[in-house]
């Protein structure tokens, strides 16, 4: 056990707390203190992952080489915190016992290491010199990534860090924060060709040009409600009678998914007061992400041993607009809104360097 407030005995069981001065047993004085309790899984485990890959390769000529496989992976005894101590939604006045350690009504953060989650994942890539002096990586991945905890004090934006149902550790189970569901990316260098002699060779001698373009689906995120009728100092999720999704040609920064609530045709639901939602995490996803980078860079020899190096570079050259993620919380006026981007305008940078 780590200290809160109250000195604790050796793990939950032994009672709350133990010992601690005789005018801190009674649970009118233990609540008033007000103190939480933080609290560790007695058994020491080493969080771990299995990994295995499974690749074919192939030369396309003599310049290129392909490449096709799997890659999998499986996380245990990941880290995960909640409350240990969450009581059980009912409306006030109480008539049965709502908390786990009552009469202890604080939270107990308890930090253990149950976590789990799993990755599947099939990648091809080509690679190799196209013609001379024109190189190419192109690389393709399709995959899903699960798991059923968040990394203890993260809190990310697309979903709540804790579970909804302590005593429901299956329902936490969904989509990572960080999954991508196909991701493409194209790199391209090129030395460009040159004059052979004369005035004409020094202008064009050592130039060269590069690009990296990707391509990517959305993160996921999690629709909540924004107004708690459990009763129970959490959070509540919506009940799920759709799949909330829009079509493409309905989606709009102003409006990313169905957000609409209580409606007969709504994909979310109230749910009845003191009663979980049935939704689940990380159901949604959020626009997905095209980037196109380029550079021009050119080596001067000044001596044997000095070099003078340029090189114009411009990030999102063709400028899009890559939106983040929407406002997740459902009942409010901004439910759907997307209010910021991922990535930034246009731009463009020149550097020069000296290299001895």
């Amino acid at each position: 056990m780590i200290n809160g407030t109250f000195q604790l005995g050796p793990n939950l069981t032994a009672g709350l707390p133990a010992p601690v001065p005789a005018s801190l047993l009674t649970p009118a004085a233990l609540n008033a203190a007000q103190g939480s309790i933080n609290a560790i899984q007695p058994e020491n485990y080493t969080p771990y992952a299995d990994q295995w890959d499974l690749f074919l390769e192939r030369r396309l000529g003599s310049r290129l080489l392909c490449e096709i496989g799997g890659v999998g992976s499986m996380g245990i005894h990941l880290e995960d915190a909640f409350n240990a101590n969450q009581p059980f939604p009912a409306p006030a006045p109480y008539a049965t016992p709502r908390y786990p350690y009552d009469p202890y009504e604080s939270r107990i953060t308890y930090l253990n290491l149950g976590g789990g989650s799993t990755y599947y994942g099939g990648q091809a890539r080509l690679s190799g010199q196209i013609r001379p002096g024109l190189m190419m990586l192109m690389s393709y991945s399709h995959s899903k990534s699960v798991d059923d905890s968040v990394a203890p004090f993260t809190d990310p934006l697309s979903r709540p860090a804790a579970p909804q149902d302590t005593y429901n550790a299956r329902g936490n189970r969904g989509l990572s924060t960080f999954d991508i569901a196909q991701r493409a990316v194209l790199t391209v260098q090129y030395d460009l060709p040159h004059a052979s002699h004369g005035w004409l060779a020094t202008i064009t001698r050592n130039w060269r040009a590069s690009a990296i373009v990707t391509l990517q689906t959305g993160f996921p995120f999690t629709p909540e409600l924004a107004v708690n009728s459990l009763n129970n100092g959490g959070f509540q999720l919506p009940n799920r009678s759709g799949n909330g999704a829009l079509p493409a040609n309905q989606r709009s920064y102003l409006n990313w998914f169905d957000s609409s609530l209580g409606a007969p045709a709504s994909a979310f639901q109230v749910p009845t007061l003191y009663q979980y939602g049935n939704s689940g995490f990380d159901v949604l996803r959020g626009p997905g992400l095209a980037a196109a980078d380029a550079a021009l860079s050119r080596s001067f020899r000044l001596r044997d041993s000095l070099r003078l190096e340029t090189r114009l570079a411009a990030t999102n050259l063709l400028n899009r607009t890559n939106l983040a993620l929407p406002d997740r919380f459902l009942g409010v006026e901004s439910s759907g809104v997307i209010s910021h981007t991922v990535t930034p305008a246009r731009q463009l940078q020149l550097a020069v360097r000296v290299a001895w």
